[in-house]
């Protein structure tokens, strides 16, 4: 069961870098690259559109600290495990969540924006 916990964190931690990048992605096409004019972009969306390429690394670092924790996890009792299994999933559920609402807030910026 440890084993599915553990392989479930690291695809809810690509999950939730899929869904930061498609919820700016559509700003980027509608105000960067399909712009009709000079658009002056909200500084939330300006660092999440330089940041895109960048957040690509979270899920490959959570990739590495999964198998990192795999590898601890199992010399290890099961009461430490689940110690360490809901601290790790809690950290999961907190970076993602975090990433996906300032990604979200910077997608949605541009279509509040007003002057």
């Amino acid at each position: 069961m440890w084993r599915i916990t553990i392989i479930a964190n690291a695809v809810m931690m690509i999950l939730f870098w899929l869904i930061s990048v498609l919820s700016v992605s559509i700003a980027d096409n509608r105000f960067v690259q399909y712009a009709k004019g000079p658009f002056d972009l909200p500084v939330p969306t300006k660092l999440a559109l330089s940041m895109q390429l960048w957040i690509a690394v979270i899920p490959l670092l959570w990739i590495i600290l999964s198998y990192l924790l795999w590898q601890k996890v199992k010399a290890r009792e099961p009461e430490s495990r689940t110690e360490r299994l809901l601290a790790f999933t809690s950290s999961t559920l907190a970076v993602g969540f975090a990433m996906v609402v300032f990604f979200m807030l910077a997608g949605i910026l541009p279509f509040l924006y007003i002057k």
